[in-house]
């Protein structure tokens, strides 16, 4: 072996390691305390999370029923022929397919959710736009302290170019689209890296039952779009690594670029998409993988650039830097209320006492930040203590914000009592659903467990661990940065393929070891028959 060629398997290597250790330490936290603890949101209620008993029977018997069901499939699978395989999958699949869009358009017309606050706020702007009015691009006003909203604002002024002014719900049949399109790009993923059908229809089955991705359908904003372009990349990601054409690679970057502009968090996926990238054409050999995790970095940020720069044009004025990314690590580390990290009203006091001025104010946002970081210095435990909580309270939250945000009307647009959305709301209905996607996380967790377990290995598709690599991420992101359980949704949607391929990798695992004990007691029991009939006690 090359000197070259031990450096990259010590890469890939120290890569395959850090993934797995930090993965599984990860979600041993979470499973831990998905076991026994849950955090919700409760119906028309400030948000403010609450921290309630969990029932760890429950979840430990959801567990072994989701194994029961793989292993069970498993067993199946090597009955039946390649034709029937696919007969069971696809219909499997359809049937996913047909639910979420039904539930999705079911949803939008039972809950009439008028937008309010930051959803308000960027259709007002889109329309002020579309008008020739700029002012919101003003340091004082909404784009001028958010301008990474540009991006979601330009997809609602093409949609409202074309359905009118203020038609928010086209938005909203848009994302009800939109969900089982994403519903099936996991599938799709899930293909790219195994062939195995029980992946297939155990991924169905838990997809089946994602009704955060439901509840988001009625939220005028970027998460379901941004889902779907994200979900998007990867696939073509993974379909690269199986197919080697350039054409997947360049779709991947759009998509990812496309994601970004819209939600400005996907940057998260695009440093996974790098690191990933970078250490596969290392292994590989693999230039266009080389060139990729460089674009990676650089195509999304020349887009959100590009949008920007589109809208200075347009209104002749600078769009200013708006809030520093300080403000909100300095909100991300501090306690009020009650709550560890979450939003609080003089978030933007410093911006505007700087007369909003982004490099004056993140002067003292960065003080702020240094000010938190010497009491977590000086008190550890307390430290401890907050991260702890700051990270239960969005990674613990099972309906991560949605039903939340498709519930909290403003007051003048309450739901006709009549409706399926006015009838979940009450506490009756409200705390099986609660309880389901409660049960529900608790499997995806302890699947995400067992794949960094099981499946992370330095010999194993490495273009398969960008989701993976992009939920860590997302994990230490959160650990510094504005608490909202909303953020966390978009690893929530990503871990359902990678968990199904957990369970199995975890069965194949159970299955050899199960193996191996069975012929070594075998063994040893053949060899206590011959010494028995040699009448010898062991020594020739």
């Amino acid at each position: 072996m090359s000197k070259s060629e031990k450096i990259r398997n010590i890469l890939v290597s120290t890569g395959s390691r850090v993934v797995c250790v930090r993965g599984s330490l990860l979600f041993l936290f979470l499973s831990w305390y998905s076991l026994r603890f849950t955090q919700y949101m409760p119906p028309n209620a400030p948000e403010f999370p609450v921290d309630v008993r969990d029932s760890s029977i429950w979840n430990l018997l959801a567990f072994l029923f989701i194994c029961g069901i793989m292993g069970g499939l498993t067993a199946l699978d090597k009955r039946l022929s390649a034709g029937w395989k696919q007969v069971i999958m696809r219909g499997i699949m359809t049937l996913m397919l047909i639910w979420l869009t039904f539930a999705g358009f079911w949803w939008i017309y039972s809950a009439e959710r008028v937008p309010a606050a930051d959803q308000l706020y960027i259709c007002m702007d889109a329309i002020g736009f579309m008008d020739g009015n700029f002012t919101s691009l003003r340091p004082e006003y909404y784009c001028g302290r958010y301008p990474q909203q540009l991006g979601m604002i330009a997809v609602l002024e093409l949609i409202f170019s074309v359905a009118g002014a203020f038609q928010y719900f086209v938005l909203e049949i848009i994302n009800a689209v939109a969900v089982p399109c994403i519903a099936y790009l996991g599938y799709r993923i899930v293909r790219e890296i195994t062939e195995d059908m029980a992946v297939a229809v155990v991924y169905c089955l838990t997809m089946t039952g994602c009704l955060p991705l439901i509840f988001y359908t009625s939220w005028v904003y970027g998460e379901i779009l941004s889902i779907f372009c994200s979900m998007l990349a990867v696939f073509l990601f993974l379909r690269y690594g199986n197919r080697k054409k350039w054409g997947y690679l360049a779709g991947a970057l759009a998509a990812l670029a496309l994601a970004v502009v819209i939600r400005k968090n996907c940057l998260i996926l695009a440093i996974a998409f790098c690191l990933v990238a970078l250490l596969a054409a290392i292994r590989q050999k693999d230039r266009r993988l080389l060139i990729a995790a460089v674009c990676a970095m650089v195509i999304p940020g020349l887009a959100v650039t590009g949008v920007r720069q589109i809208y200075e044009l347009r209104s002749g004025i600078s769009v200013s830097g708006g809030l520093p990314t300080s403000s909100w690590i300095e909100v991300g580390l501090q306690e009020a209320d009650g709550r560890y990290g979450w939003y609080c009203s003089s978030e933007t006091d410093p911006y505007a006492e700087s007369g909003y001025d982004t490099e004056k104010s993140n002067i003292v946002y960065m003080q702020g930040v240094r000010d938190r970081l010497q009491i977590f210095w000086e008190q550890p435990a307390y430290a401890l203590h907050f991260f702890k909580q700051k990270q239960l309270s969005q990674w613990n939250q099972p309906l991560y914000q949605g039903y939340h945000f498709s519930q909290n009307y403003p007051e003048e647009n309450p739901p006709a009592e009549d409706s399926f959305a006015y009838w979940l709301s009450e506490d009756a209905h409200f705390q099986p659903m609660l309880s389901f996607c409660d049960r529900l996380q608790f499997i995806l967790y302890m699947g995400m467990l067992l794949f960094f377990l099981f499946a992370v290995r330095k010999e194993g598709n490495l273009l398969a661990m960008v989701l993976p690599v992009m939920i860590i991420g997302g994990f230490f992101f959160s650990l510094i940065w504005e608490a909202k359980a909303r953020y966390i949704f978009p690893y929530y949607v990503a871990m359902f393929p990678v968990a199904a391929v957990g369970y199995q990798k975890f069965l194949l695992w159970l299955k050899h070891w199960t193996g191996e004990r069975e012929e070594s007691v075998k063994s040893s029991g053949k060899k206590a028959q011959i010494l028995r009939f040699r009448g010898r006690s062991g020594k020739d």
